[in-house]
């Protein structure tokens, strides 16, 4: 197996759930075998024999998920 590691940026993720659900994302790619990730850097450190685009689209699902869910919320506080 080859071994590499592969820092990502999670910026958009800004909530502990939010890690919680890309760690778990990252650790269902084929070949994943660590994930480190950094709220305070907004950096995921992803290690394995696995393909990078597999985790960029991880990452670039749940930060537009992220954003939805920020876009929502906003909205709600700006109706009341």
């Amino acid at each position: 197996m080859n071994v590499s590691v592969y820092e990502v940026s999670t910026a958009g993720i800004w909530c502990g759930s939010g890690i919680v659900r890309a760690k778990k994302a990252l650790l269902a790619i084929p070949g994943v075998t660590a994930v480190k990730m950094d709220l305070p850097r907004s950096m995921a450190r992803v290690e394995g024999d696995f393909d990078r685009a597999a985790v960029d689209a991880a990452i670039g699902a749940i930060v537009r998920d992220a954003e939805a869910k920020l876009d929502a919320a906003n909205r709600c506080r700006s109706k009341g």
